[in-house]
């Protein structure tokens, strides 16, 4: 009777140790939604840098997607459009557009930090559960 108790403990512990790779699996997605756009916001951080460098009249490269490009020309080196959330976007400065993206990247570290600590707790319970069933198979082969 009691290697049947055994067995069901063991297989609540496969359970619960499937739960925990899957939950690990989604935040690892997490992490990289969040670490690719920290990449887009510094990408865009320069390319703003590299917006007020140039002059008026300047003929640049616009993305209209698919790694397509139109040439266009320079009107304004100092505004930007800048989503702002909810698809609203309001002109900025440039100085203003890059507090704002400063805000965001502020807000995704501290979304990654925590999708890291959550992490490690899921890790330390897996390691803790893997440690139980190891614990359990030995237990049933010693009483065979």
């Amino acid at each position: 009777m009691e290697g049947k108790d055994k067995q069901s403990e063991l297989r609540d512990v496969i359970a619960r140790t499937e739960g925990y790779k899957r939950q690990l699996g989604e935040m690892a997605s997490q992490m990289q939604m969040v670490n690719a756009a920290l990449d887009e916001i510094d990408i865009t951080s320069d390319a703003l840098d590299s917006l007020k460098e140039n002059k008026k009249g300047t003929e640049i490269l616009v993305p209209i997607g698919s790694g397509s490009y139109a040439k266009a020309e320079l009107k304004d080196n100092e505004k930007v459009l800048i989503n702002l959330g909810a698809n609203i976007s309001a002109e900025k400065t440039i100085a203003d557009a890059k507090k704002i993206l400063e805000a965001k990247k502020e807000k995704l570290n501290a979304a990654r930090k925590k999708i890291g600590e959550t992490a490690a707790e899921l890790e330390n319970k897996l390691a803790e559960l893997n440690e139980v069933g190891e614990g359990l198979v030995r237990e049933m082969q010693t009483k065979k």
